[in-house]
């Protein structure tokens, strides 16, 4: 049986409900849900093991703080770990090795190792005149677990862009994307070496090409008003990149592909499953 799990994540005070719907693809498409009543910042999936990965702010009651280990089949709690203050953003290695968490209160991300739950790297994200940096997006290389890019961002002014960062094994390389390209979201590619970047927060809304090596992060090419659109995540999947308002274009040249029907709501769905789907 192949079995999806559809995250549905209702956004209330700057805050995440989890939702767990489960759909058996089978002729009947029968549903079923649970409800996990636990206030999130961010969610993981890991398909091998089933579990889902989430972080807690500070104000997410007994959890708040840790990072937590969730089973979607029971709907509930199973694992955590302190964290840091608060942890946001999350993403998986590939190889489910690693768990990167971006843990805002100390203007970092550390690395998690999934088979112990304990951090062995913590990164720090720097700052200047506007204040500490944050992680706005996270995106580990496919292949090369101990290299990582990193969207940062300000918490202080508009344009927020601080750069896309390179670290490998929590050491900066040297060269960073210009911080007035603004580059908001991350996605790696399969090759180890490609990465895609969608402009969110000013009206070029350009998507991104670029490109790693030894030396840091490089931006190769620019298409303007892509995907159009404020405030969009995006995921890459097998050579073309989907944003959360539908649309999908190929990743090598931004070309438009297709589009989904998406009605309009104040809710992100997102979707995984045991084969590494797509999310939006």
């Amino acid at each position: 049986m192949n079995t999806r799990i559809f995250q549905t994540l209702i956004k209330s005070a700057a805050l995440i409900v989890i939702i767990l719907v489960f759909s058996s693809m089978v002729s009947a498409q029968l549903f079923s849900y649970k409800l996990v009543g636990q206030a999130v910042n961010d969610i993981a999936y890991f398909p091998i093991t089933g579990m889902l990965y989430a972080s807690v702010p500070s104000t997410g009651g007994q959890y708040g703080n840790h990072l937590i280990v969730i089973d979607p089949k029971a709907g509930a709690v199973v694992n955590s770990v302190f964290a840091g203050s608060e942890p946001n953003k999350l993403a998986m290695t590939n190889d489910g090795r690693y768990l990167y968490v971006g843990v805002d209160g100390a203007a970092s991300v550390k690395r998690f190792v999934l088979a112990t739950l304990t951090s062995d790297i913590s990164i720090s994200l720097g700052s200047d005149n506007n204040g500490p940096y944050t992680a706005e997006d996270i995106a580990p290389i496919p292949g090369r677990p101990n290299i990582v890019a990193i969207s940062r961002r300000n918490s202080c002014c508009s344009p927020r862009h601080e750069a896309v960062v390179l670290f490998d094994n929590g050491i900066q390389l040297p060269n960073v994307t210009p911080r007035t390209s603004e580059t908001n979201e991350i996605e790696a590619g399969d090759d180890g070496v490609s990465l895609y970047g969608y402009n969110n927060e000013t009206s070029g809304f350009q998507f991104r090409q670029l490109y790693i090596d030894s030396n840091g992060v490089y931006i190769s090419s620019s298409e303007p008003n892509t995907f159009g659109a404020y405030s969009l995540k995006i995921r890459y999947s097998a050579g073309r990149v989907y944003a959360s308002n539908g649309k999908i274009v190929e990743a090598a040249n931004g070309n438009p592909v297709g589009i989904f029907s998406l009605a309009a709501s104040r809710t992100e769905s997102r979707l995984t499953s045991e084969i590494r789907g797509c999310c939006l």
